[in-house]
């Protein structure tokens, strides 16, 4: 009888843990996803700052009111 019962255990604990592994993996393709989302988010900022710098960088040589006038409705485009 005891026998029986630590088997019966024993296949229950297997049961639970490949329950669980499951639910694991399911977490971790959740994780990657979430991550994979950011990264793309992430990336596509960069480049629109980048292309904001570039497009400031253009502009300094300009007079200071027209830099400054010009510096503003770049801004309002990003932002």
């Amino acid at each position: 009888m005891i026998v029986a019962e630590f088997q019966q255990l024993h296949q229950f604990l297997v049961e639970q843990e490949r329950l669980l592994l499951a639910q694991l993996e399911k977490l971790d393709e959740e994780i990657v996803k979430l991550q994979t989302g950011v990264l793309r988010k992430l990336s596509a900022q960069i480049s629109r700052l980048s292309e904001l710098i570039e497009e400031l960088e253009g502009k300094c040589p300009k007079p200071a009111s027209e830099f400054l006038q010009d510096v503003r409705s770049t801004l309002s485009r990003y932002l």
